[in-house]
């Protein structure tokens, strides 16, 4: 296995991190579309229910948290998935946004990295 200093040109990438919420009646799902900016909901195909999911940036931050509050959603119901960009071919060292890191650490959520 090959070792890296911090002179070697392996070339560094932004994970595309989502929060996602898991088992919200109707009406929160629509709330959450409305209130939080490019949010997206769709019904839950093996549960009742339906899923949330929006893009963790620094102009969702804000608005993810006050639907929390405002709402009394469980940190359980929550979780911050990392996408893997489309084109990754060869060593890549991949980093996560510090805007989900501050979400992970407010909310201490589930955690998960997809590859497709």
């Amino acid at each position: 296995m090959k070792q890296y200093s911090l002179g070697d040109s392996m070339s560094n990438q932004q994970l595309i991190s989502f929060f996602v919420i898991r088992g919200l009646d109707k009406l929160q799902a629509l709330t959450f579309r409305s209130e939080v900016m490019d949010a997206t909901h769709k019904p839950l195909e093996q549960e009742q229910g339906f899923e949330v999911k929006v893009t963790i940036n620094a102009f969702t931050l804000d608005d993810i948290n006050l639907f929390l509050i405002r709402q009394k959603v469980s940190a359980a119901l929550c979780s911050i998935e990392h996408q893997l960009p489309e084109r990754t071919e060869g060593s890549k060292r991949f980093e996560i946004s510090q805007e989900a890191l501050q979400l992970q650490q407010q909310l201490s959520c589930k955690m998960a990295i997809l590859v497709s």
